[in-house]
């Protein structure tokens, strides 16, 4: 084969070459789905989750919102029961979530018309300034003018001897007493004194384990319309339907936010 014959077949190929990826230039071009690169996985796992993560529903959103507002961290609620109380001014909206079988909190109430301390709300709070604390506390026991309650949390009646203490100079600070012999206080709440207000009530374990002297005393949960001396009221068909729903098993906690 001479050399010229040699360069005439290597040109024809060459030739051959450059026309056949034209050609698939041109396929390409027209049909840009076929011959693109996909990683498969990658567009499954997006269709996946598009098909299968639903969207934040409105009640999701309100949680994550106060609780953003309230700068707390989801994995600092210990029980599976929450109430939030969102306070502006002396007025607040009060919020009950439950956490379901699949580990998702569920709103089950709320917005409910509520009121907060005549100062307002504080992270600093003190005894006798009117102001409700901020924070995340457990909810104690249930107290009131019954004998007994449609309630799953401990409860306690009260009696003409039951009193709160909120001298901070007495063993009993911020704790219930049944008056008797060792009454070391010269002040103290007289439950029955406010049949009203607390027929129906629960325990904010504010200020407790320790009990630190003059951080304030008898943060309630209780019945009212109004503004109080710190506690949290709402009215009395409201307190019996959160009493009602509260469950000792499920811890519940309360959460206090707000300016």
């Amino acid at each position: 084969m001479t050399w010229r014959k040699l360069t005439g077949i290597l040109l024809s190929a060459v030739c051959l070459i450059a026309l056949a990826a034209g050609f698939l230039n041109v396929r390409n071009a027209d049909e840009p789905n076929k011959g693109a690169i996909i990683d498969k996985s990658v567009l499954n796992k997006s269709e996946t989750t598009q098909n299968t993560t639903p969207l934040p529903s409105k009640m999701c959103e309100d949680m994550i919102r106060l609780l953003t507002e309230s700068e707390l961290e989801p994995d600092m609620i210990e029980g599976k029961q929450l109430i939030i109380v969102n306070a502006y001014g002396t007025q607040a909206e009060l919020y009950c979530f439950e956490m379901d079988s699949e580990n998702s909190w569920e709103m089950v109430s709320g917005p409910i018309n509520a009121h907060v301390g005549r100062g307002g709300v504080s992270a600093d709070k003190i005894e006798g300034d009117l102001k409700t604390p901020t924070g995340l506390y457990r909810i104690g026991f249930a107290f009131g003018t019954a004998e007994k309650i449609q309630t799953d949390i401990p409860y306690k009646a009260i009696t003409p001897d039951s009193y709160w203490v909120d001298d901070s100079d007495s063993k009993y600070y911020n704790s219930w007493v049944d008056a008797a012999d060792d009454i070391d206080w010269k002040s103290a709440e007289r439950l029955c004194s406010y049949q009203k207000q607390y027929e129906f009530a629960a325990v904010i374990e504010y200020n407790v384990n320790p009990t630190v002297p003059g951080k304030g005393s008898a943060i309630f949960l209780h019945c009212g319309e109004t503004p109080t001396a710190g506690c949290v009221t709402i009215s009395r068909n409201e307190m019996i339907q959160v009493l009602s729903w509260l469950d000792d098993s499920l811890k519940p906690m309360i959460l206090i936010t707000g300016k």
